[in-house]
């Protein structure tokens, strides 16, 4: 049986190589829009400023998603709604309520009548095959609707 240690430094690497690609993806899409809105003034688009803070919340995002055993404090958690996953909602009060009950819909959708959507701390829901592929990139979980 693996380490924590290795599987966590596996999956690092794997959430390095997923925000250098996201990252990438975002550059290509600035690019069309700068080219799409050439000459109008006011729609440059995103600066570059926003690079660190962009990575940063992608690694998070990755780590929650890819790395993140029993899917603790996500959609997929087995049992009821996480409290994280609502506390980590920020906005007034109305907003925080219809944020409570999109997820609580969205989890009654992904969960049915079963009492857990996971199947070796991969949703069940994304294909055998990219299973194994994330598996092999170093990914320890897939808490997430799509596998990237």
């Amino acid at each position: 049986m693996r380490t924590t240690q290795k599987l966590s430094s596996k999956c690092d690497t794997f959430c390095k190589g997923f925000v250098k690609r996201q990252m990438k993806r975002v550059k290509t899409l600035r690019k069309r829009i700068a080219n799409a809105f050439k000459g109008i003034k006011g729609m440059e688009g995103a600066k570059a400023t926003d690079d660190a803070k962009m990575e940063k919340d992608l690694h998070e995002q990755c780590n929650k998603g890819y790395c993140n055993e029993e899917c603790k404090d996500t959609l997929f958690q087995d049992g009821s709604l996480p409290p994280a996953l609502l506390k980590s909602f920020k906005g007034t009060k109305a907003q925080k309520s219809l944020f409570k009950a999109i997820i609580e819909t969205q989890r009654k959708e992904i969960f049915g009548k079963k009492k857990s959507v996971l199947k070796g701390n991969f949703y069940e829901g994304i294909p055998e095959k990219e299973v194994a592929r994330l598996k092999k990139e170093g990914a320890t979980s897939g808490c997430t609707l799509l596998a990237l």
